[in-house]
């Protein structure tokens, strides 16, 4: 539906937008106090200047990160990462010009990608990096 609403003055439309009898609009007031919830939230999760809503420092949850320090970061080896190494695969055969893809499948012991163990993919990966490299 299309309604269109034609001003013979601005005097007309602001006469129009004044609220009607028995009209009560949000008090604007909780709308802050919202923002200032979600303000206060953020401040506590990262070192925010509440007063300006800059960044201070980092999250608290990347600092205990950079303590432990990790020693290799490894993706999440999920169904949604085998789709990753597939693309990655089929660009690495276009660059190529050969099934390279099925050459390193055959290493870890698969005839296609879906036989690869879940766990065997950030190796199959690597190689590919490699092979693309080279």
């Amino acid at each position: 539906m299309k309604i269109t609403v034609t001003f013979d003055s601005l005097e007309e439309f602001a006469a129009h937008m004044r609220p009607q009898e028995g009209f009560e609009p949000e008090p604007v007031q909780e709308k802050r106090n919202v923002f200032e919830e979600a303000k206060q939230k953020v401040a506590s999760i990262m070192e925010v200047d509440t007063g300006t809503g800059t960044l201070v420092g980092e999250p608290a949850e990347l600092k205990a990160d950079k303590t432990e320090e990790k020693t290799e970061e490894q993706p999440a080896v999920t169904e949604d990462y085998r789709m990753e190494v597939r693309k990655f695969l089929a660009k690495l055969n276009k660059q190529t010009g050969k099934n390279t893809a099925k050459e390193l499948i055959s290493q870890f012991g698969a005839s296609k990608l879906t036989d690869v163990k879940l766990e065997d993919l950030p190796a199959l990966m690597e190689k590919a990096k490699e092979a693309a490299d080279a």
